[in-house]
């Protein structure tokens, strides 16, 4: 009896409630397996085995509250976690929409930039050119006039040049005019009339 009172122990972990070593022997004579079978110890160790379920069972039962919040807060733990995958998820796709529509913009404002400055550099051009052509327009007519002809000849003796920066010889420039007086050696430089 006191190897079968061990057995137990060795299972359950703790001393036989009363009347269990009893249990198993009453069982194990209703199928004729005497206590020096070899089969005795595994009947004990099963009638052990499930007044331990048994007992657990019952130690669930009288703590529902425990297991309720265990299972609150595991179910808490997977929705966070399924909801944190979601979201990670919609942030990625918010995140490669505002890129797309960040390159979007960007893309549009510099076309209407290059467009704007495209629009205004041929406005400026055009406007240059009309104004060089408007000024080849008056030289043109002004070459036609009786004094520019007289200014185109002058030109042609190769001295125009000397007259506009008044650099011949007793030529001086005073107040922005051009003055003429004699050299050192007494001469006056001028220019031939065409």
């Amino acid at each position: 009896m006191s190897n079968v009172r061990e057995a137990i122990k060795l299972i359950s972990g703790s001393e036989p409630p009363p009347g269990q070593i009893g249990l198993i022997t009453e069982i194990a004579d209703h199928l004729d397996i005497p206590t020096r079978d070899p089969l005795f110890p595994l009947v004990a160790a099963l009638i052990t085995i499930i007044n331990v379920i048994k007992q657990e069972i019952k130690s669930l039962k009288a703590t529902p509250v425990i297991v309720k919040e265990d299972l609150i807060e595991a179910v808490a733990d997977a929705a966070t976690k399924v909801a944190d995958k979601a979201a990670k998820k919609q942030m990625f796709k918010w995140a490669t929409g505002c890129i797309a529509v960040s390159c979007l913009c960007f893309g549009l404002f510099g076309w209407f930039t290059y467009t704007m400055a495209y629009k205004s550099g041929v406005n400026s051009g055009y406007g240059t050119g009309y104004a060089v052509a408007v000024d080849e327009k008056a030289a043109a007519a002004w070459a036609n006039t009786p004094e520019g002809k007289m200014a185109y000849k002058l030109a042609q003796t190769n001295q125009f040049k000397n007259l506009i920066h008044c650099d011949l010889g007793g030529w001086y420039i005073k107040n922005g005019a051009c003055f003429v007086e004699r050299d050192k050696d007494g001469t006056l430089s001028g220019w031939q009339i065409p």
